[in-house]
């Protein structure tokens, strides 16, 4: 099909997004290095700086890759306090065992929210006042070693994908506060690697780009 334009905009100012957090846990666990996404460097670097808290569990390096060594109440959990509740969070799994992804919009043991892949389906959960509840209901998905497993949240409505692919349909939570997000496992076996968190913009982080706009 084949489309036409009355105007077209090439800015002078190159701009990518610089990510809240981003973690590509090389050598130590303890703070985020800022090489969890492509642009490590020039345009969009960024990320470094911010300290993990072990909220649950033992954290530590395997294999150049984030891995929880030893649980607390079944499960790992490690996370970065982000200045919004309304992000795109995305890591990389890899399993042995168990499941394994990400913690968001945490405030304390009972009440988060969290996704995973199991080696045969992908799922976010809500936990409120520790009863767990489908947001995005598990549903197969290919596993494949490493792939991206991303949610964004925006307000209530919530989306999950991996590896490039949604997973169910949107889905709506109930937990639109807490601003901690980050690892989540419960097995000593898988592998988190390549975290990065972004901004959804709905705090006026991209304003920037505004001008660009007629």
């Amino acid at each position: 099909m084949a489309y036409t334009s009355s105007l077209l905009r090439v800015p002078r100012r190159l701009w990518l997004p610089v990510p809240i957090a981003s973690d590509g846990f090389p050598t130590t666990f303890g703070t985020t290095d800022g090489t969890g996404h492509a642009e490590t460097s020039g345009l969009g670097a960024g990320g470094g700086g911010l300290t993990w808290t072990q909220q649950a569990g033992t954290w530590g390096i395997s294999g150049a890759a984030a891995n929880c060594s030893a649980l607390a109440g079944g499960l790992g959990i490690a996370t970065i306090v982000a200045p919004t509740v309304n992000v795109l969070a995305s890591v990389g799994v890899t399993r042995a065992a168990g499941a394994a992804g990400l913690v968001l919009r945490y405030t304390d043991a009972s009440n988060f929210l969290y996704a995973y892949h199991d080696g045969t389906n992908a799922a976010l959960i809500e936990k409120v006042a520790g009863v767990d509840t489908n947001v995005v209901a598990p549903a197969a998905a290919a596993y494949s070693a490493g792939a991206a497993l991303v949610v964004i949240l925006d307000g209530a409505a919530a989306r999950l994908f991996y590896n490039s692919a949604a997973v169910g349909a949107a889905g709506t939570t109930n937990i639109t506060t807490g601003a901690a997000h980050g690892l989540w496992t419960n097995n000593v076996g898988p592998t988190l690697d390549n975290f990065v968190l972004y901004a959804r913009g709905t705090g006026g982080e991209y304003e920037v780009l505004n001008r660009y706009i007629k």
